[in-house]
């Protein structure tokens, strides 16, 4: 058998690379001996076996092609006949091994390898450690101003319903009046004053010189009433209060109207109110009119058909508190004042 390798300009079974000529041989024939199965076979029947056909000489000619894009083609000469096959499908299959291992590499370099090196090469933006001796002392950062406390909410008034008329006192803690006045009971009288006579309920609005609404627990400190010992009214009650006086002919009878938190229920705190109690001489300081003189204790009674407590001052009036609507806790220095505010609630 003899196989010649030409050069064609097609590859007989299609695709497949150009396969690179040989090395020069010194000529443009040579022969090759080549062990078959033939030939095997025939050193088999020589040895004593079956007697088959002799074996076949290959001989292979390697000529270079002319022009780097024609293919190479295999024809075989053997006792059967002449046969064609392909030179370069193993060059084609090596040449897509090396595409996949390249793009494998291109893969893991981009993936791996190069955000590593960027990061090693990128210095760090991560502020010295203070521990490090060899830096010194750093500037210190500016630091921004503590944001100021939100101011407190402006004051709201409880009343659903508009009292009659609204009058306004300021009063200033700081200025005490000469010896046996009272600068609170002084500011409220003379606002009084100035109104229509023929009314005889009026919402009081208390203020501080700055024209803020007093709260709560600063105008017991003011008046110097603390009715209540410890922070009851301070965590358990809003800041914002609302007063009223009432006018008769005995006088002028301030009351005054805190509101619970909701958190917060008057079943949990009826002990703690009770405390109030104890206190009696304090309700003196909240009086616009003199009350005079204790007779008894505190008793239970009903106004509006709802419970509180009440203590009579002789010969005047009577001071009584209670709950309303299962959220104001009221005081008040008369009880037909309080009456008539209730239906303002």
């Amino acid at each position: 058998m003899i196989v010649m390798i030409e050069p064609a300009n097609q590859n007989p079974y299609g695709g497949g690379s150009i396969v690179p000529p040989p090395p020069d041989a010194g000529s443009s024939l040579t022969e090759v001996s080549i062990r078959t199965m033939a030939s095997d076979l025939a050193m088999l029947g020589q040895t004593g076996g079956s007697t088959i056909p002799a074996g076949e000489t290959l001989s292979i000619s390697f000529d270079k092609p002319k022009k780097s894009d024609e293919k190479m083609r295999v024809v075989v000469q053997g006792a059967e006949g002449t046969e064609e096959r392909p030179a370069g499908r193993h060059a084609t299959i090596a040449w897509v091994a090396v595409g996949f291992v390249g793009l494998a590499l291109l893969f893991l370099l981009g993936f791996y390898v190069l955000p590593k090196l960027v990061s090693f090469l990128t210095p760090s933006s991560s502020p010295p450690s203070n521990n490090d001796s060899n830096l010194g002392s750093l500037p210190s950062e500016p630091t921004s101003p503590a944001p100021l406390p939100p101011p407190p909410p402006a004051h709201a008034s409880f009343f659903r319903m508009p009292i009659d008329e609204k009058i306004s006192i300021t009063l200033d803690s700081s200025k005490t009046g000469p010896t046996g006045t009272n600068p609170f009971a002084a500011g409220v009288l003379a606002a009084i004053a100035t109104s229509n006579a023929k009314i005889n309920l009026f919402e009081l609005e208390i203020l501080e010189p700055s024209g803020k609404h007093f709260s709560w627990t600063d105008f017991l400190a003011a008046r110097n009433a603390p009715i209540l010992s410890g922070d009851t009214f301070a965590t358990r009650f809003g800041d914002d209060f609302t007063a009223f006086v009432y006018r008769d002919q005995k006088g002028s009878w301030p009351g005054y109207i805190i509101k619970l938190k909701r958190e917060y229920s008057p079943l949990t705190l009826a002990t703690a109110i009770l405390e109030i109690e104890k206190n009696i001489p304090m309700f003196k300081n909240l009086a616009v009119t003199p009350l005079g003189n204790p007779s008894g204790i505190f008793r239970d009674a009903r106004i509006v058909n709802e419970p509180i407590r009440s203590l009579d001052f002789s010969p005047k009036t009577t001071v009584s508190y209670g709950w309303f609507y299962g959220t104001y806790l009221i005081f008040s220095t008369s009880d037909e004042g309080l009456r008539q505010i209730l239906q303002k609630l």
